[in-house]
């Protein structure tokens, strides 16, 4: 998301088809949020966001963009392979939670599963693998 823009970078339709756009804000964490373009989006739309990510540069940055923005988001520092945030939320999120290094992707993904709330929302959002052609 581009500084004043209110649509953000994954949003699948040209109007207003945003998938956490249709929820009534409630709690949300966002996995991986590097600077923090979707925390923020999702702060601005009334929702209580927790953000994570592994850069503390990012999440310096990601605050200070958020000042910015006049919204408040709780952003904590985690290395998900080795720890995870307590709690559970309404919409837990994943965009594109991919890495050059080898990362557990797959127990991370259960783990967010594990703190959506009863009635919440798992969105994960991401590149797929392109496969090689079969004969």
């Amino acid at each position: 998301m581009t500084s004043g823009s209110t649509t953000p970078p994954w949003n699948p339709a040209p109007t207003d088809g945003r998938p956490a756009g249709e929820l009534t804000p409630g709690t949300a964490l966002d996995l991986g949020c590097g600077e923090g373009a979707d925390a923020i989006w999702l702060a601005e739309q009334g929702w209580t966001v927790t953000a994570t990510d592994v850069s503390k540069v990012a999440l310096d940055r990601a605050a200070a963009h958020a000042r910015e923005r006049g919204v408040t988001v709780d952003w904590r520092r985690h290395d998900l392979a080795e720890s995870f945030p307590e709690g559970t939320y309404d919409l837990v999120c994943a965009f594109f939670l991919h890495s050059p290094v080898d990362m557990p992707r797959d127990g991370i993904l259960r783990s967010a599963a594990a703190a959506v709330a009863p009635g919440g929302v798992l969105l994960i959002v991401g590149h797929a693998l392109q496969r090689e052609a079969r004969d």
